[in-house]
C-alpha cells in the first residue's frame, strides 16, 4: 500500500492556502475576499500571514 506524502493536516492546509490565495487574487478588496469565504477580515489577514501570502489590495 502507498503511503501519503503528507498528512492529512497538511493537505488540509496546502488546499486552505490554495482557497484563499484564489480569492485574494480574484476580489480587489480583502474585505471583498474575506466576504466571499465567509470569514472576518482579521482571520484572513491572519491567514493570509500565517501561509505567507501576499495582495497589493
Amino acid at each position: 500500500m502507498n503511503q501519503p506524502t503528507q498528512t492529512l493536516h497538511q493537505q488540509l492546509q496546502q488546499h486552505e492556502r490554495n482557497i484563499i490565495a484564489g480569492a485574494v487574487s480574484n476580489h480587489q478588496r480583502l474585505f471583498q475576499a474575506a466576504d466571499a469565504l465567509g470569514i472576518k477580515y482579521c482571520t484572513l489577514w491572519r491567514k493570509m500571514k500565517k501561509y505567507g501570502i501576499c495582495s497589493d489590495a
